[in-house]
């Protein structure tokens, strides 16, 4: 027992001196001025404490061991051995945890004027402007700042941390302070972090919007400006067929073109609108200029097409006269109408999309109405013409229009017209009916969803102006009524939220595939808002139910206190002085001992309220202003009753002693100290929350006091007992030295257990504190997990990023410490939980650890579940991006293999069955194309969903992409469609030209076959003649069939023409062309040989005048045949085929002069009419023979001629594609040498032009002398080659001419540009020294000079700007920046637009000179302002008046529908509550009252009335607060009664002022309880009727106004003004405006409630579109920025994410 004893001293001295001499170093450090080294030794110290912690409990474990043996003694001592060393480590404790704390908060106060200058810095900061360069210097500033400001917070974060863990070991209520304090710099930490990556966020989604935005509006621009230039440059006055279809391909191909590039459009219109929702409005309005001005040139560009193309249409069927062309021009144009129609985009989501599509739709409706007349003229004609071609009338067409007529073609060239027809017909109107029925379902469903999102946009204002919950329990239950009808209100939109749902159900049948992803967006968005407001308003509802219960625990408690503490007061009032005799004494001690023992058990409800008004004050000052004054008061009443009490019970104590009475003073301390050791010994089961503890802690220290107090009477009892005994010394044993040796042995003892008890609660408080402080800790790494997992909002779309943050969330700390928090988190709630089972205590005991654990249960459990959400959807985003990724590319892949193919595709060919091979694998191309199409609904689908989930420098590349796959994918439909339709048109001509060359060749083989057998055997004299006539009718079908050979060989000959030297069916098609020839040939040559051959039988036979008939009948008709009437010029082909036939003739004619000779030598000269007969012969043969020689040589002329022609129209077919490709519209450069060098290479290309003049001068001459005689086969090529070229070649000069013309005016004005920089150089110059000039002279002080200084400065001024416009078109670079980024870039021509070259020297100089006079033009603008705002203030403050300034500015917060509390909790800066005069002077000057700061500075002045120099709430509101006027007219009796009621009552600083009612002449009903009293005006004092007497008013209200009673607090204060000329203030509650239809005027309240509540609001969310809302606080009162809500969180934003533009 010794030894453990020694072990004990010896353990307890070490620890002790450790102590001692730590506490001297502590002392001493604390003196020294070196931050730094004090803080590394404090922490040094605390470290020291921690490893000493071990040896405390070693201690206490060695105490407990003695004081559990029955052997020890003394254990008194042991205990107070205990007791000391607990208590000396406790004060160490305490003593360094306020020097770290002390020397930490000064760390915190400059974290915390750090964050507030970064606060004023983000508020101020730019905001997001359209252009690209200084947006990216936006950002990479902000980058900078956010780095530092990261390393800011985590610094602070770290200290915040230290200090949290150590404020949990002690128990000062200055601890309680300095937490606020750290909580409140915590909260604007993380407000101001918030506002940073908020920015960081805006700008690093804005710089690539906007990049993108400027880029593409650049190229669009400038590509729509080219065709819109080389649309106008073609003209429509044309009179020739093929050239209008030519003209009509090319606007075809033109508007197909544009269509393609309407995604481009879009794209640029999107990216508009969500650049729009990122910048001010100014910026946002410039967007849209620039959108509205490139929407309106794309359809002012098809407008004009389209209008061309109907004023061609009406040409062709003016000037075509043929009814085959005419149908094949409307076949054209109903085709191109059709695939407008089949190729229109699906149906958007949008009102305005889709009522743009039914404009498109009534236009398409619109052009095949137009063309009905047209069609049945056509229709009218093919009808006539195949009835004349089909009746005996052909007889009379000429053989060659006979031969064209192809009456089945023609038949099904209409019906084919007819289908088209129909089939557009149709098409339209079922486009329309479904275009109709989405827009009906568009505008119901967005109708619903922005009335959802705008209830749920009012119900958001309407949470983010609620206060955080108030401490009184009229305004929580206030805030509560407005919490249900916002919850009412959340619970209205659910029918509009599934009516949302249903009508995108309906819609999206109707829509495409990107529209459906709007519409599901849309509809999920506005479900994730209504689950975020759900949150937040339970979140909301479980604060006002804590706090209700404190406050309605804390009314009780005040009330109770109100109630029981009059009644001692009055109990200690009433006890007389003090008694002589020995017995009153001891009836008055009694009375003390019931009264002390009585005011000891509400010692803890005292405590109870002072710890609720000190955690509101820490809260909330402003809040807690009115429960301080009155707890001060009771705290004042209590201290001087407690006082009174513990003086009166020594002063009596003291008067029995003095009166020798000792056996009962010691019978009395005694009983006093085993009452103590009683009560001490209930402490053993104190437990509950820190204040609980607190309070009891704070009832062990009165009871301290109470003992301290005794020691005087325990010391005067010894001291006399002592010289008791001494002068009676035979006395050895009395009773009153037993009672004595047990008064000092209770002393003792109850000391030693007090400060035991004491060391004990401190333990259970700091265990406690330490247990709610890990809590507290595991809820706010939750929260800021939660709120982390909500702030990312944007997710990749890339696979490598998408992959990279799934991986890295999976994988992340925060995920990997969520499952170690959880288990912390659910060990926390199971010690909670036996914690609270252990205790067993009053509920209220443990309000805080109830709390406490179950906000961690809730945090726990939402954490877990957005941890779980962001998880899922980080996996269904990775899935989409993947499979988005994957599909596109194997559709890329597909995409360039089809591409690949069609550009390896033979052209068409010109055989019958390699084409119908082609067609086939072209139907199976075409087949494959069309089953992708569902593909490319799937990739627009998917990546619509990532453009507007993922992450916007990724979206763009997304987006970039898809225009790439869309355009491409429109080019390879287009050119899948376009070689159908050549493979089609080649088959057709393939066809005609095989069918024809096939009958030619069987009629040939047949008619020889025939002819041969006909002439197989010698004919009879009598069946010669059928012979003759036989042959003469296969010269005449011969000749019928001539037109159909010359058009087959022509046919055949373009066919072989177009081959390639290499192509082998040139060959095949030379065969047949020379078989066709031969066999040809070959009969013409058989006939001819079998009439010789008849006419030598006939000779033969004697029949003479028979033969010579009919030789003769065949040179007359080859007379006329060569006869000058039959033209015999043309085109080269033409010439080609005449010389071949008469190549023929000559052959024939050749071959019949064995016939004339035989005649001449066989007939008889001396008949005479053989004779005669003979001599014509001759002549007609001679001359025949003559016309055959011309005719040769003239076909030779002809022929050279043509070849001529030919070969100039060839040169000139040549040059024109590459002329007019020189000639295509470009944006000009602004430099002056590159000006130089066009000028050059056109003047080159002018020479060209001139060279080529002489070749179209000769084609005009060949073309005119070819027309005088050409053949009718060659007038339609002949006209052809004559009107297209010269068409072009005029087309072409006319363009070179406006491009010299473009290159000279852009020289002039390059030229012109040196002296305009030249003009603006020498202006500049005399600016500045002008203006220097004028820096030196002084600024006058009177106000009208000023004013005329400002006036003519604003001229300069504004002159000055003016000039900066022509400096900025110097200066301003337009940069051709690198677009590296990935995916599409549209290929439109960009041209680096610039005056003069940046790097000139003058430009330079220029620009700094600009800067230079522009800066001090500002600076004296700015000095002549500020002079005459000075003077004008100086002049207004001479004459101020408060009263109309007060009646001015409650007016204007009426107008603005705003309450004056809002402003005085906007400016709170201070943890007081009060406002400095700076605050107060920008506040108001930035809210936009119209003041100066001149009256402001008066207005602070009288607002000021302590002179401070700061304003608290109370003077705020008196100062506003009108004074009543009195009527200066005489009053009667009952009249003054009422005023000065109404005086009385007028002072009352209740936020609910005191209730004062008239109900007859001298009768009122005052207070809630409303009881009637008489009130008369008596001796020139108002009297009130109390009981059977009277008291004054002033009395009266005393008793009964809580702010004017002892004792009482104030419960409300309604602030109640009178505004000038009738107006009324009114206070309304939320309603939503969904149900209202309009805004309530019904209210009477301008705007001023309760300090500390919302419930005041003036209006509902019915009118609350212009309303001001409400600033929300942080705990301290202080007011936070527009992002940062302190009282509750805030759901995301409605606005930002808009719906689709409608």
């Amino acid at each position: 027992m010794i030894g453990k004893v020694s072990n004990l001293t010896e353990n307890v001295k070490s620890l002790e001196s450790w102590i001692v001499t730590v506490v001297q170093n502590l002392q001493g450090k604390a003196a020294t001025t070196d931050p730094v080294s004090i803080k590394s030794h404090f922490e040094e110290l605390y470290a020291q404490k921690k490893e000493k912690q071990p040896d405390l409990e070693t201690i206490k474990g060695m105490i407990s061991s003695l004081l559990s043996d029955p052997e020890a003694c003394d254990k008194n001592h042991i205990r107070d051995m205990q007791s000391d060393v607990c208590s000396k480590w406790h004060d160490f404790t305490e003593l360094l945890i306020d020097l770290i704390i002390m020397q930490a908060l000064r760390d915190v106060e400059e974290v915390n004027n750090y964050f507030i200058n970064c606060e004023h810095s983000l508020l101020r900061a730019d905001s997001v402007t359209i252009k690209p360069e200084d947006l990216q210097n936006m950002l990479r500033e902000h980058k900078v700042f956010h780095e530092k400001l990261e390393t800011k917070r985590d610094n602070a974060m770290e200290v915040i941390q230290k200090c949290s863990h150590m404020l949990r070991e002690t128990t000062k209520e200055e601890g309680d302070v300095a937490k606020g304090r750290i909580e409140h710099v915590r909260s604007l930490i993380g407000s101001v972090w918030k506002m940073s990556c908020d920015r960081l966020h805006l700008l690093e989604e804005a710089v690539p919007m906007v990049q993108h935005f400027h880029d593409h509006h650049a190229d669009i621009g400038t590509w729509l400006d080219e065709i819109s230039n080389e649309v106008t440059s073609l003209s429509t006055a044309y009179d020739n067929p093929e050239q209008i279809k030519k003209q009509q391909d090319s606007l075809k191909t033109s508007l197909r073109y544009i269509d393609d590039h309407r995604p481009l459009i879009e794209d640029i219109n999107n990216t508009g609108q969500e650049v729009k929702i990122l910048c001010p409005q100014e910026e946002a309005e410039k967007v849209q200029d620039l959108l509205d001005k490139v929407n309106h040139k794309y359809d002012e560009v098809k407008a004009d097409i389209r209008n061309r193309l109907n004023a061609l249409a009406e040409g062709f069927h003016k000037v075509t006269s043929e009814v085959q062309d005419a149908i094949d021009g409307m076949l054209c144009e109903l085709t191109h109408l059709n695939n407008q129609i089949d190729n229109a985009e699906p149906i958007g989501s949008t009102v305005n999309k889709i009522m743009d599509q039914i404009q498109e739709n009534k236009a398409i409706m619109e052009d095949t109405a137009d063309r009905q007349q047209a069609i049945q003229s056509i229709k009218i004609s093919a009808d006539d013409l195949i009835t004349k071609v089909k009746s005996k009338e052909h007889e009379g067409l000429p053989e060659e229009e006979r031969i064209k007529i192809d009456v089945q073609d023609i038949e099904q060239k209409i019906s084919e017209m007819e289908t088209l027809n129909d089939d557009i017909k149709q098409k339209t109107v079922s486009r329309g009916r479904s275009l109709e029925e989405a827009l009906e379902s568009a505008k119901k469903f967005w109708d619903i969803y922005e009335g959802l999102m705008s209830g749920f946009k009012d119900i958001q204002d309407c949470i983010n102006s609620q206060d955080s919950p108030q401490a009184e329990s009229v305004l929580i239950q206030e805030q509560d009524k407005e919490h249900r009808e916002m919850s009412q209100s959340l619970q209205d939109a659910v029918p509009r939220l599934e009516a949302a749902k249903q009508m995108s159900e309906a819609l999206t049948p109707l829509i495409g595939e990107s529209g459906k992803v709007d519409i599901s967006r849309g509809v999920e968005e506005a479900g994730e808002i209504f689950e975020e407001i759900g949150d937040i308003l339970e979140e909301r509802k479980v604060a006002l139910n804590e706090a209700m219960e404190r406050a309605s625990h804390f009314e009780e408690e005040i009330e109770s206190v109100l109630g029981w503490l009059p009644k001692l007061e009055e109990t200690l009032e009433n006890m007389g002085p003090i008694a002589t005799d020995i017995r009153s004494i001891k009836i008055q001690i009694e009375e003390v001992k019931i009264l002390k023992l009585q005011a000891v058990g509400k010692c803890v409800a005292i405590e109870g309220i002072n710890s609720s008004v000190q955690a509101l004050k820490n809260k909330s000052a402003v809040a807690a202003e009115n429960f301080i004054v009155a707890v001060e008061d009771i705290n004042t009443r209590w201290n001087k009753l407690v006082d009174g009490i513990f003086d009166r019970e020594q002063a009596l104590q003291d008067t029995l002693i003095k009166l020798g009475e000792l056996d009962t003073s010691l019978e009395d301390v005694n009983g006093y100290l085993q009452q103590v050791e009683e009560e001490l010994s209930d402490l053993d089961n104190v437990h509950g929350d820190p204040k609980y503890l607190e309070t009891h802690i704070k009832k062990l220290k009165m009871v301290q006091d109470d003992l301290d107090n005794q020691e005087a009477v325990v010391r005067a009892l010894n001291h006399n007992l002592a010289e008791m005994r001494a002068g009676d010394k035979g006395s050895k044993h009395s009773p009153l030295l037993d009672k004595q040796e047990e008064m000092n042995e209770l002393w003792k003892s109850v000391n030693s257990s007090l400060r035991d008890k004491r060391n004990r609660l401190q333990e259970k408080l700091t265990g406690v504190k330490s247990f709610l402080g890990d809590v507290e800790d595991v809820v706010n790494w939750l929260s800021d997990f939660e709120q982390t997992l909500k702030a990312v909002k944007t997710i990749g779309a890339l696979p490598d990023t998408a992959q990279k943050q799934c991986e890295k969330f999976n994988k992340s700390e925060h995920l990997i410490q969520l499952n170690a928090k959880n288990d912390q988190a659910h060990a926390l709630l199971t010690s909670g939980e036996e914690m609270l089972q252990a205790y067993n205590c009053h509920p209220f005991q443990t309000v805080q650890i109830r709390s406490s654990l179950a906000k961690l249960k809730r945090s726990c459990d939402a954490a877990k579940k957005q941890a779980k959400k962001k998880k899922l959807k980080l996996q269904e985003h990775l899935q989409n991006v993947t499979g988005f990724h994957s599909v596109m590319k194997i559709f890329t892949d597909w995409l360039i293999s089809g591409e690949t193919s069609l550009s390896k595709l033979k052209t068409p060919s010109k055989l019958v069955e390699p084409i119908e091979r082609q067609i086939k694998a072209h139907r199976d191309f075409h087949d494959d194309v069309e089953t992708h199409k569902e593909i490319v609904d799937r990739l627009d689908r998917t990546g619509t969903y990532l453009k507007y989930y993922g992450a916007k420098h990724d979206a763009i590349v997304i987006r970039n992409q898809l225009l790439s796959i869309k355009l491409r994918w429109k080019r390879l439909l287009w050119k899948t469609e376009e070689r159908g339709r050549l493979l089609n048109s080649a088959y057709k001509e393939d066809k005609r030209f095989a069918d024809d060359w096939k009958e030619l060749v069987g009629w040939l083989d047949a008619t020889k076959e025939s002819l041969n057998k006909l002439m197989a055997q010698r004919p009879s004299p009598v069946r010669m003649k059928e012979i003759i006539d036989e042959i003469k009718m296969y010269e005449r079908q011969i000749g019928r069939k001539h037109p159909r050979y010359y058009a087959t060989t022509r046919l055949g000959r373009n066919l072989k023409d177009r081959c390639t030297k290499t192509d082998p069916e040139r060959e095949v098609l030379s065969k047949m062309l020379d078989e066709l020839k031969t066999k040809w040939t070959s009969l013409r040559t058989e006939i001819s040989q079998k009439q010789t051959q008849l006419d030598s039988q006939l000779l033969e036979s004697g029949r003479l005048v028979e033969a010579s008939k009919s030789l003769i009948d065949w040179l007359e008709k080859m007379e006329d045949a060569l006869s000058d009437k039959h033209p015999t010029r043309g085109d080269q082909d033409t010439v080609h085929s005449l010389v071949e036939q008469h190549k023929a003739f000559q052959e024939e004619f050749d071959s019949r002069r064995s016939t004339l000779n035989t005649l001449q030598q066989t007939a008889n000269p001396e008949d005479p009419a053989v004779l005669q007969q003979l001599n014509t012969l001759n002549d007609l043969w001679a001359k025949v023979d003559l016309l055959s020689n011309q005719r040769e040589q003239l076909l030779q002329k002809n022929l050279k001629s043509a070849s001529e022609f030919q070969a100039a129209v060839n040169a000139l077919r040549d040059f024109l594609p590459q002329a007019e490709q020189e000639l295509k519209f470009q944006p000009l450069p602004e430099h002056e040498l590159a000006i130089l060098q066009l000028m050059e290479r056109h003047e080159n290309f002018e020479d060209q032009l001139q060279e080529m003049e002489p070749n179209v001068e000769s084609i005009k001459e060949l073309g005119e002398e070819i027309m005088e005689h050409c053949h009718p086969n060659a007038v339609r090529f002949v006209k052809y080659y004559l009107t297209i070229t010269h068409t072009r070649w005029e087309q072409l000069l006319e363009r070179s001419r406006g491009r010299r013309k473009r290159l000279e005016d852009a020289l002039e004005d390059i030229q012109g540009n040196l002296s305009r920089l030249e003009d603006l150089l020498a202006y500049l110059s005399d600016a500045e020294v002008l203006l220097l000039t004028k820096q030196e002279d002084e600024i006058p002080e009177t106000v009208s000079l000023v004013e005329d200084l400002l006036k003519q400065h604003m001229e300069f001024h504004e002159e000055l700007q003016e000039k900066g416009k022509e400096v900025e078109k110097f200066t301003a670079v337009q940069s051709d920046s690198s677009r590296t980024s990935a995916g599409y870039t549209p290929k439109l021509k960009t041209v680096q637009r610039e005056l003069l070259d940046p790097n000139n020297p003058m430009v330079t100089q220029l620009q700094h000179r600009w800067r230079d006079v522009w800066r001090m033009s500002v600076d004296r603008k700015k000095r002549l302002h500020d002079h005459l705002e000075h003077l004008l203030e100086l002049e207004s403050v001479k004459n101020f008046n408060f009263e109309l300034w007060r009646q001015r500015y409650l007016a204007w917060v009426k107008t603005k529908k705003a309450r004056i509390t809002d402003f005085f909790r906007k400016q709170i800066k201070n943890e007081d509550g009060t406002i400095r005069r700076h605050d107060f002077i920008t506040g108001m000057l930035d809210s936009k009252f119209p003041t100066n700061k001149a009256e402001l500075n008066a207005v602070f002045n009288i607002f000021d009335r302590d002179r401070s120099g700061s304003i608290n709430y109370r003077e705020f509101i008196e100062a506003l607060r009108p004074v009543a006027k009195k009527p200066k007219r005489h009053m009667s009796e009952q009249e003054l009664v009422h005023d000065e009621i109404e005086r009385e009552v007028s002072t009352c600083k209740c936020r609910s002022q005191f209730k004062v009612e008239k109900v007859d002449q001298g009768k009122y009903r005052f207070g809630d309880s409303q009881k009637m009293v008489l009130v008369r005006f008596l001796n020139s004092t108002v009297m009130v009727r109390v009981g059977g007497g009277w008291v004054t008013l002033q009395k009266f209200l005393e008793n009964h106004d809580p702010c004017k009673a002892k004792g009482r607090t104030n419960t409300e204060l309604r602030e109640q003004f009178t505004l000038a000329d009738g107006t009324a203030q009114s206070r309304a509650s939320f309603s939503s405006r969904r149900h209202s239809g309009k805004a309530s005027n019904s209210g009477s309240d301008a705007g001023y409630s309760s300090a500390s509540s919302s419930a005041g609001s003036n209006t509902s969310l019915a009118g609350r579109k212009g309303a001001v809302t409400p600033t929300p606080r942080t705990t301290d009162g202080r007011v936070t920025p527009a992002r940062r809500k302190a009282a509750t969180p805030t759901p995301r934003s409605v606005a930002r994410t808009p719906p689709p533009h409608r």
